[in-house]
């Protein structure tokens, strides 16, 4: 998808200039695999490097042949839930009386991050005027509800669905270093559908996902 120098790529940087930009300052969570991790304060950098698989991987918001960045959770719960729909050995999440220490196999990274110039497509507006005024070019011909808007985002396939994929294409490309958006992991561990509750439920306490190399929402 290449729309540099167009005139949606203006019009997707006037958004980010006029937008309401997405700050991430508190702690977040993340599984790494325990054989790869790299603990070293020198070499700690080497857990967040992009490779040729996550490059020709098919990702939500990073669509074959872009950059994926990395996944992070502002609960162990939406971690918990993403790693357990990904991981066939793990379809159920911990009761309450089960241990996080039995997965001896992976290791639960938790790190304060500062990060700024996410895009918020939990925020309403922001997701009205990418949806409108980007690539899709979708023509709203009646007013529209923000949960309503949120169901463009709510694909269960796995990797996301051509909305996603042009949304982070145009957030990209807008400028903005990642962005924000609803676990439809946690929704579906914990919702029979995507009623109004479970959508507020989940962008109330879930972040996402990564753009670029610049990454997402963390390192």
């Amino acid at each position: 998808m290449k729309i540099n120098n167009s005139p949606i790529s203006s019009e997707l940087k006037k958004i980010k200039k006029n937008t309401k930009l997405c700050t991430s300052t508190d702690k977040r969570y993340r599984f790494h695999s325990a054989q790869h991790f790299e603990s070293a304060p020198e070499r700690f950098y080497l857990n967040f490097i992009e490779s040729y698989r996550t490059w020709s991987a098919q990702y939500r918001f990073a669509p074959r042949g872009s950059f994926s960045g990395f996944f992070f959770s502002n609960t162990v719960d939406g971690a918990i839930a993403e790693i357990c729909y990904y991981d066939s050995d793990r379809k159920e999440l911990p009761t309450e009386n089960e241990s996080l220490s039995v997965w001896d196999d992976k290791i639960l990274l938790s790190c304060d991050i500062e990060h700024s110039g996410l895009c918020d497509f939990t925020f309403g507006p922001t997701l009205y005027q990418i949806l409108s005024r980007g690539s899709l070019q979708i023509d709203f011909h009646h007013d529209i509800d923000h949960i309503s808007l949120f169901r463009f985002l709510l694909s269960a396939a796995s990797g996301g669905n051509s909305y996603t994929d042009a949304l982070g294409m145009d957030a990209q490309e807008a400028g903005f270093s990642g962005v924000r958006f609803p676990s439809v992991r946690l929704l579906n561990s914990e919702r029979d559908s995507f009623g109004e509750h479970g959508i507020n439920y989940s962008i109330r306490d879930i972040f996402g996902k990564c753009i670029r190399g610049q990454s997402y929402y963390a390192i």
